[in-house]
């Protein structure tokens, strides 16, 4: 809730060890207009104000829904799936194809390595 208060007000709050000596309880709200948990209402000083109480959440009805509202999302998600099934086997046959050509450009320079250590040996 929103309070206004004319002068500075010490509010209590739950303790917090600061070191091995110091705890520290409580919080200072300076002059003015600020949020306030609800829990300290009955703790306020005669001077302050409330200025807005919170409010309670509006529950909204829920309308029933029939099956057939969901059948385009269905639908698409559907497409989404067999979209997303095509593109993995696109990129497994792309890797396919990669490795296919590693292997043939490992082959080529194999056979070229052998040709020159026959020319070393030859001459």
């Amino acid at each position: 809730m929103l309070v206004k208060f004319l002068s500075t007000w010490f509010a209590p709050s739950e303790t917090v060890v600061v070191d091995k000596i110091r705890k520290v309880s409580g919080q200072r709200f300076r002059k003015g207009v600020h949020e306030v948990p609800d829990e300290l209402k009955g703790f306020l000083p005669s001077t302050a104000k409330v200025v807005k109480e919170k409010e309670e959440p509006v529950k909204e009805t829920v309308e029933s829904t029939d099956l057939k509202d969901y059948d385009g999302e269905r639908k698409a998600a559907d497409e989404f799936v067999a979209k997303a099934e095509k593109a993995e086997e696109a990129a497994k046959s792309l890797k396919e194809q990669r490795q296919e050509r590693m292997a043939k450009a490992r082959e080529v320079y194999r056979k070229q390595k052998e040709a020159v250590a026959e020319k070393v040996q030859e001459s």
